[in-house]
């Protein structure tokens, strides 16, 4: 109850400071002329925790910093350090900058021409550093969702009263973010939109980049269309949206599979927590396979292996990285309207029930044509969207 306590009263205190930051700008400063060319610019990234590729956004941000390296110095710095940081195949060497520190981390403040920031707590908590070390950042904020928009769907779904809470704090907070940045990033135009009446200096970034796209080819089809059907299912316990959805798997799809899929199946689970959920809930099937957290190698196995990706997401804000990641390796996305926002692929469907994702599965497993037509139609919109030249467009390089 007291740690509950503590943590309110601390989000009041960064919501003032963020708000007097705010009047500050508005009514005492003169606003930075921002030119739009990052190229050999001094760069800092800043999130709040260990960045980790198994969180989709974390490792959407990671990739940007990684990106960002081909045109300027960059550097990546954290709050703390606590969090343990999991294999992966990133490279990252982050430092601390918190106010225990406050020559170092002045400097750091000054020394830097643009902070990257991805989530709201790291934009309030640089903007409440800055706010006691007198040094005003030039920050981009970086929309990987709209929070506001995604905890009220979460409420309607589940009645949580965090999710009420976090609805309305959100809500107050993220226009004052938008305002306060130099620049923000989105990955929807709807919701560049949403953000562009706080902040005209507001463009849309892919979720990914790709490059040497596999190669389809029948063959595949046919391996993944024998005795057995692989789906995959990837994403941690520690999301709620994410837990929504496999609670729709094991509530209703896997019944409707059992009845009515034209072959027998397996679905693959690869992300944290999952054991210690579906122990908790009772679910049980011995159609399911946990992987936990793996490798990239070992996930790109698992791609390989499977026919379908499900992706029944029944609340969330902007692009789901999954479902892009999906369509990249050519396996079908079972999903829903939540699931296909933001991505106008023309052969990118989205469904309702259990019904008709289980006849949507049938209708690919019996037609090679209808799954060639659907990868292609993913590839061709991937090619057009996702490329290295639609991000630098974004980010104005």
């Amino acid at each position: 109850m007291l740690h509950k306590l503590l943590k309110l009263l601390s989000l009041f205190a960064y919501q003032a400071i963020l708000f007097i930051a705010y009047l500050k700008n508005l009514f005492f400063s003169t606003s930075f002329k921002l030119d739009y060319n990052l190229k050999n610019k001094k760069i800092a990234f800043f999130e709040k925790n260990t960045p980790n590729v198994s969180s989709t956004g974390e490792r959407l941000f990671l990739e940007l910093y990684a990106h960002m390296k081909r045109h300027s110095e960059v550097s990546f710095f954290i709050k703390n350090n606590e969090r343990k940081q999991e294999s992966n195949d990133y490279a990252l060497n982050v430092m601390e900058i918190k106010i225990t520190r406050p020559i170092f981390s002045r400097k750091i403040l000054i020394e830097n021409e643009y902070f990257f920031v991805r989530s709201p707590e790291s934009f309030i908590y640089l903007i409440a550093l800055s706010f006691l070390l007198f040094v005003r950042p030039r920050i981009i904020y970086y929309s990987t969702d709209i929070f506001s928009k995604r905890f009220k769907e979460e409420f309607k779904n589940n009645g949580s009263l965090s999710s009420f809470f976090y609805s309305y704090y959100y809500k107050l907070n993220e226009p004052l973010i938008w305002k306060l940045s130099e620049f923000c990033l989105s990955n929807r135009e709807d919701e560049e939109l949403i953000i562009k009446k706080y902040n005209e200096n507001t463009s849309v970034v892919p979720v990914r980049v790709f490059s040497n796209f596999p190669k389809i080819e029948i063959k595949n089809f046919t391996r993944k269309t024998g005795k057995v059907i692989d789906f995959l299912f990837i994403g941690g316990a520690g999301n709620t949206p994410n837990i929504s959805a496999m609670n729709f798997v094991f509530d209703e799809l896997i019944s409707y599979f059992e009845e009515n899929l034209v072959r027998d199946y397996v679905i693959h689970v690869v992300g944290s927590g999952w054991k210690d959920f579906l122990n908790n809930m009772q679910y049980y099937s011995e159609n399911v396979v946990i992987h936990g957290v793996v490798t990239d190698d070992g996930l790109q196995c698992i791609y390989n292996q499977c026919l379908f990706s499900l992706a029944p997401l029944k609340y969330g804000s902007g692009v789901k990285g999954k479902v892009i990641e999906a369509m990249y390796h050519s396996l079908v996305v079972i999903t829903t309207p939540v699931g296909v926002e933001g991505i106008k692929c023309n052969t990118l469907n989205s469904f309702k029930t259990a019904r008709e994702m289980t006849e949507e599965c049938n209708r690919v497993i019996n037609s090679e044509n209808y799954w060639l037509q659907t990868v292609t139609g993913y590839q061709e919109y991937l090619l057009d969207s996702y490329s290295i030249s639609s991000l630098d467009k974004g980010l104005r390089i």
